[in-house]
């Protein structure tokens, strides 16, 4: 006699948040639900959970029986299609979207009324801009750790490159990266940002 087929609850993580809930729903429910998550712009896949997709899209619902998008609010176009998606499959969707940013005594944030406003904002803000710039992009070299990206953790998790080989080519292709972008936005950057308001 077969076992009951376990329901799949799809959980689109697009956020942190998104992550620690489907850390949660999988230590939670791991006897009641198979969790599957697809990773869309988040660093470190969950765990507890089976990660099988990088990416958002239609396709990835499959065969859920619920879904839960987690995605970034601002990813409007993934978060159409997939309400589309869902609605055309009939599978049940809740959107799970984390608390809204509060403002700490320690911020300076520069309010804008829109997108006009923002660019106007740049100007005043050009030298904090260049700086913040090369963090923001070194940010993105993460190649040695197979927790760095969800591409690294996939790579990983199939067995065909071992932790010694990632560290080995990671550690170049870090500190390549790191030099480059760093010449190139401090050899560029001055050029290309507006000049600071008097």
């Amino acid at each position: 006699m077969n076992p009951e087929p376990v329901p799949t609850l799809r959980i689109l993580a697009g956020t942190r948040a998104a992550v620690r809930l489907a850390e949660a729903a999988a230590l939670r429910f791991a006897d009641r639900l198979d969790v599957a998550v697809a990773l869309s712009g988040v660093g470190a896949p969950p765990h507890g959970c089976r990660v099988d997709a990088i990416g958002i899209g239609p396709a990835v619902l499959g065969q859920a029986t619920a879904v839960i998008d987690g995605l970034d609010p601002f990813a409007r176009e993934a978060v159409r299609s997939v309400r589309e998606a869902a609605r055309r499959a009939g599978i049940p969707r809740l959107t799970f979207r984390p608390p809204v940013w509060h403002r700490h005594p320690l911020d300076r944030w520069v309010e804008v009324r829109d997108l006009d406003g923002a660019v106007g904002a740049v100007a005043s803000v050009a030298r904090t801009v260049l700086l913040a710039l090369p963090v923001a992009l070194f940010a993105t070299l993460g190649f040695m750790l197979p927790v760095a990206t969800p591409p690294n953790a996939v790579i990983f998790g199939s067995g065909a490159v071992e932790i010694g080989q990632m560290l080995r080519a990671g550690v170049i292709l870090d500190i390549s990266g790191i030099l480059i972008v760093a010449g190139i936005v401090m050899t560029l950057g001055e050029r290309l940002l507006p000049p600071a308001l008097p």
